[in-house]
């Protein structure tokens, strides 16, 4: 009797367990408010980096364009 229980308990276990950490799906709008500047700049990933100067793109971009 014990035999069939532990794996029903295990079962059931691992059900509710993959309910509970499930994550809910986040959208996230990428067609608005990117710059581009051609080149490389070693400073461009700080978050106080002046961009003022790049140029606004839409997405999709091709800099060849």
């Amino acid at each position: 009797m014990k035999a069939k229980i532990i794996p029903l308990l295990l079962i059931t276990l691992l059900m509710f367990s993959n309910l509970s950490f499930s994550q809910e799906r986040k959208t996230t709008e990428l067609s608005t408010g990117w710059k581009f500047s051609k080149g490389t700049n070693e400073l461009a990933y700080q978050a106080e980096f002046d961009d003022s100067d790049w140029q606004n793109v839409s997405i999709p971009h091709d800099w060849a364009i």
